[in-house]
C-alpha cells in the first residue's frame, strides 16, 4: 500500500452558542484525507502528530457546519468547538463537495485517535487504501492482514485459523456496485428510446425525400452525383440535428435539477450530476451523428433509373422502389427496437409492484 486510512461514524453532541444539539461525526485518521487527495477548503489536513493517543484533538469542520453552526467565520482555524464535553481545535473546513467516500453526509470530521483495543470487537472502521504503481490486489490484502495482526495482537489466535479475515474491493465497486446494474439498464433504455426517435425520424426524411422525388431526379439529370444530392440531404438534417441537440440540452440542464432532487438516497454522487464538457461532447457527436446518418438515408433511394423514371413520369409523391425499400427497411427496425424495449418496462413495473 502506497499509504492507507480508516474512517468511523458516531454521533457527537454540539455544545454550542447555550445549546446542545446531535451531529453527525466521520472520525478519521491522519492519513485519512491525504489518501483520498481531498483537501480542505480553507485550513489544513491532520497531522500524524495529531492521531496520536494522548495530544490534544482536532476536527475539520464542514462547509453546511462552518455556515450555520460558525457563522462563516474567517477566523475559525483560531476557534475550539466543544464537542461531548470536550474541546476540539478547529484545523480545517471542507469544501462544498467531499465525494462518496469521504461521509459527504458528515458534520464533522474529528481525528481519530487509536490505541491497540483491550477486546476483539466487532470494531466499525471503514479502511481506505491506495495501492502502489503495479501492486496487485491480492498483494494489498496480504498486507492488510499483516498490519491488522499487528494491532490487533490479541486476534492472533483468530488470524492462526483464519477465523478472522480482511477483504478489499476497488473503491468504484464499492461506490456504485448496488447501483451500476440499474443505471445500465436506464442507459440501454435511453439508447433503446434514441434508437426508435432516430428510426422515425429517418422515416419522415424519407417521406420527404419521396415528395421530393421529382426535385431530386432533375438535380439528378443535370448532372448532380449521388455524392451531392446525399451532402445536400446531410446539410439539411445536420441542421436539424443541431437544433434539436441544443433543444436536448437546454431541456436536460433544467430536467437534472428536478431529478437530482428526486434521486434516491443510494443514488452516489447525486450532487455531481451535471451537464459538464463530456456531456456535452457526448450530445454533440450524438447529434451529428445522427443527422449524418439520417442525411444518408434518402440517397439510397435515389437511383439514376429510378431517377429518370420519376422525372419522365412528370408526378410528384410518387414513391420510388428504392425509397419503399428504405421505408419497410426502417418501420422493420422500429418493430425491432421497441419490442424489447417493452418487454424491459413491462417486467420493471411488474418487479416495481411486487
Amino acid at each position: 500500500l502506497e499509504d492507507f486510512g480508516a474512517r468511523m461514524y458516531r454521533q457527537m453532541t454540539y455544545n454550542g452558542d447555550g445549546i446542545a444539539e446531535r451531529v453527525l461525526a466521520a472520525h478519521v485518521t491522519p492519513s485519512y484525507l491525504t489518501t483520498l487527495g481531498v483537501a480542505p477548503a480553507l485550513g489544513r489536513v491532520f497531522t500524524a502528530d495529531e492521531g496520536e493517543p494522548g495530544t490534544p484533538p482536532a476536527v475539520i469542520v464542514s462547509q453546511g457546519f462552518w455556515e450555520t453552526r460558525l457563522g462563516s467565520d474567517p477566523g475559525v482555524l483560531d476557534r475550539t468547538v466543544r464537542l461531548d464535553g470536550q474541546s476540539y481545535q478547529v484545523v480545517g473546513v471542507m469544501p462544498p463537495s467531499v465525494g462518496p467516500l469521504e461521509g459527504a453526509t458528515a458534520d464533522l470530521w474529528p481525528v481519530l485517535q487509536l490505541e491497540p483495543p483491550p477486546r476483539k470487537g466487532p470494531f466499525y472502521l471503514r479502511v481506505v487504501g491506495r495501492l502502489k504503481p503495479g501492486v496487485s490486489r491480492e498483494a494489498a490484502v496480504a498486507e492488510l492482514r499483516q498490519i491488522n495482526a499487528d494491532m490487533f495482537p490479541v486476534w492472533a489466535d483468530s488470524y492462526a485459523d483464519q477465523r478472522a479475515t480482511w477483504g478489499a474491493i476497488p473503491a468504484r465497486e464499492w461506490v456504485v456496485g448496488d447501483v451500476r446494474p440499474a443505471l445500465l439498464v436506464l442507459f440501454g433504455g435511453a439508447v433503446f428510446v434514441l434508437l426508435i426517435a432516430a428510426t422515425n425520424v429517418a422515416n419522415l426524411v424519407v417521406s420527404r425525400a419521396t415528395v421530393r422525388s421529382r426535385e431530386l431526379a432533375l438535380r439528378s439529370a443535370l448532372g448532380a452525383s449521388r455524392l451531392r444530392l446525399a451532402v445536400f440531404q446531410i446539410t439539411e438534417t445536420l441542421l436539424v440535428a443541431a437544433v434539436g441537440g441544443a433543444l436536448g440540452v437546454l431541456l436536460a440542464h433544467v430536467g437534472v435539477g428536478v431529478l437530482t432532487k428526486m434521486a434516491p438516497t443510494a443514488l452516489p454522487r447525486v450532487d455531481e450530476i451535471g451537464i459538464d464538457p463530456a456531456v456535452l461532447s457526448f450530445a454533440t457527436v450524438m447529434a451529428l451523428g445522427s443527422g449524418l446518418l439520417l442525411g444518408l438515408v434518402p440517397s439510397v433511394g435515389v437511383k439514376g433509373r429510378n431517377a429518370t423514371r420519376s422525372l419522365h413520369s412528370g408526378t410528384r409523391g410518387v414513391g420510388t422502389g428504392g425509397f419503399s425499400r428504405v421505408r419497410n427497411l426502417l418501420v422493420a427496425a422500429q418493430f425491432a427496437v421497441a419490442l424489447p424495449l417493452l418487454m424491459g418496462a413491462g417486467l420493471l413495473v411488474s418487479s416495481f409492484a411486487n
